[in-house]
């Protein structure tokens, strides 16, 4: 979680953001995430106890956040800092109403020894696409009218939230 966050960070001092907030929806962790996430300046911090899951930890950042575009991460990704200006622009906003980016696996042991990395969805610019995983950005707007992903799903909130929307003509880009 520690190298997300710094991820998170070193990607907006490399793209100069001006305008950002950056939201932590811990899922009742028993571990040391919320002290993780404190040590980081300008963290909005949510704990959530009993019934939870992605889609009720994105449902409340979203409501919680007050921005144009929201820009989910899961807490064991990193972000690349030159990824953003592919999609994002503070002047422009989000290109597109819906993206996502390349996923590479990155494998470490119990003491966090890297062992490999590996792609695990590479996507191509010359295709759009229907399903997303734990990382994208998307318009507010569009996250609104599609009113955020279903709680009640156990799993793959992700892949419903996003069918939902390739059915309406907005594809992953």
């Amino acid at each position: 979680l520690g190298k997300c966050f710094t991820s998170v960070f070193n990607t907006i001092d490399y793209n100069k953001l001006t305008n950002f907030e950056v939201i932590y929806v811990d899922s009742n962790s028993t571990d040391d995430s919320i002290a993780q996430a404190n040590k980081f300046n300008n963290v909005r911090t949510f704990k959530i106890t009993g019934k939870y899951n992605a889609a009720i930890a994105r449902n409340i950042g979203a409501k919680e956040a007050v921005g144009d575009v929201f820009f989910f991460i899961d807490g064991d990704m990193q972000i690349c800092a030159d990824f953003l200006p592919l999609v994002y622009d503070e002047k422009q906003g989000l290109f597109d109403d819906f993206v996502s980016g390349n996923f590479i696996n990155i494998n470490y042991d119990n003491d966090w020894n890297f062992i490999d990395k590996e792609d695990y969805l590479k996507l191509r610019q010359d295709k759009l696409q229907f399903t997303t995983g734990g990382l994208f950005l998307i318009k507010s707007k569009i996250w609104y009218q599609f009113g955020g992903m279903k709680n009640k799903l156990r799993r793959n909130q992700d892949v419903d939230f996003a069918l939902r929307l390739a059915r309406m003509g907005i594809l992953l880009n």
